[in-house]
């Protein structure tokens, strides 16, 4: 059983064999009720197993499929039901399966389509993913990384662990005092005895936020996520002038974090992480106002379908809990709306080639989406309009 990550949504989105089961229920993350998890498993899986029955696929593919999860409800004692998040999540294919912990809530579901429902995920994408912290202070530099959910330490080949091994000092004596406020008028930052002037020290420290920067930049360099600095906030511009990338956020942490928990610094990040998220909603939001004067954009539910199809979406919004079942038929590149709960999410189906095809998804709540709309989508390139006029995509009659 995983942490849901990145990997996992790609390895999901790439699929390619038929077909395909999602299952999803929310989970107890400690506490007595804990035993409730393996039986709520078990009866989705029933579920699961009778419906790929009645869509007619052989015993042994069904057996194939769902025995791995069989094998979790199974082991009941395992850590892996003592230590869970708030959600479980099970997906199955001939060629793959995975299962996963999911940091969030989700409801009981079962879903048997041609690709993995992935659209409970789109919700977790709507924030940051990842990000890397970098925690200065008196006696220790620690670095992490983590989401909006958690954060773990993570050794970084050639990071110094503190000042004096940095600077290489041999008799290093409490000559800098770290505090949470900056300097006086007349007052240096550096206390204690050491020998040289303030521009010594300076020269010193630059070359102590060198050594820290550049196994931080080699490490970040193969990997999209912002890097948060704490430490007082004096440091602060000595790290950023040493720090030779552009994944470093303005926005940090202020204060003294020497005796500060993981989870005192996590609870800390997490505001700033909200607030970026939404930067970039709103950013999103307002390029697609843009966008729609030139025939790229739309808050159709149609003229989206038919261009997510085309793999022509950017950016795509979909309203928390909106439907739109229908079937698909990628070979003769038509798509049928019904009104039938048993037939394919098209939402999810949206999702899935936007983000297959290298665009991003947002999952908002019905007051954030641009003219109140289910669905909208920011397109790649115009979609012209005699191609609405076509049968790629029938309406079915109510």
């Amino acid at each position: 059983m995983y942490s849901f990550s990145v990997e996992d949504l790609r390895l999901l989105v790439d699929n390619d064999a038929q077909p395909c089961v999602s299952l999803f229920m929310p989970a107890h993350v400690a506490g007595k009720d804990t035993h409730q998890d393996p039986i709520q498993l078990a009866t989705l899986l029933k579920k699961a197993c009778a419906r790929l029955k009645a869509a007619g696929h052989p015993a042994e593919v069904i057996q194939k499929m769902l025995e791995p999860a069989w094998g979790i409800t199974r082991n009941r004692e395992a850590d892996d039901w003592r230590h869970m998040d708030e959600g479980f999540a099970y997906f199955a294919s001939p060629t793959m399966h995975r299962a996963i912990r999911l940091p969030f809530h989700v409801e009981p579901a079962v879903h048997l389509a041609d690709r993995f429902h992935i659209r409970p995920l789109t919700c977790w994408m709507c924030q940051p993913l990842d990000f890397a912290l970098l925690v200065i202070s008196q006696n220790e530099i620690r670095f992490f990384e983590g989401d909006q959910y958690e954060m773990r330490h993570v050794d970084v080949a050639d990071l110094p662990s503190d000042l004096r091994s940095a600077l290489q000092v041999d008799e290093w004596t409490d000559t800098l005092r770290f505090h949470g406020h900056g300097p006086r008028a007349g007052e240096t930052i550096f206390h204690g005895q050491v020998a040289g002037s303030a521009a010594d020290l300076k020269s010193e420290l630059t070359r102590f936020f060198q050594r820290v920067a550049r196994p931080l930049e080699s490490h970040l360099a193969n990997c999209d996520k912002p890097l948060i600095f704490a430490g007082v906030d004096y440091l602060f511009p000595m790290f950023r002038d040493a720090f030779r990338s552009d994944a470093l956020w303005e926005e940090h942490l202020s204060g003294n974090f020497d005796h500060a928990t993981p989870q005192q610094l996590h609870e800390q990040v997490t505001p700033l992480l909200t607030e970026r998220a939404s930067q970039v909603r709103r950013s999103a939001v307002e390029q697609m106002s843009r966008l729609r004067g030139v025939s790229r954009a739309s808050v159709d539910a149609k003229e989206t379908l038919i261009a997510a199809m085309m793999d022509g979406v950017d950016v795509l919004f979909l309203t928390r809990g909106a439907k739109a079942h229908g079937i698909v038929d990628e070979e003769n590149e038509r798509i049928v709306l019904t009104r039938t709960e048993g037939d394919e999410d098209l939402l999810n189906y949206a999702a899935v080639r936007t983000l297959s095809s290298g665009g991003s998804v947002y999952t908002l709540e019905a007051d954030d989406m641009p003219d109140g709309a289910q669905v909208a989508a920011t397109f790649r390139f115009p979609i012209p309009d005699a191609i609405y006029d076509t049968d790629l995509f029938i309406k079915s009659t109510p």
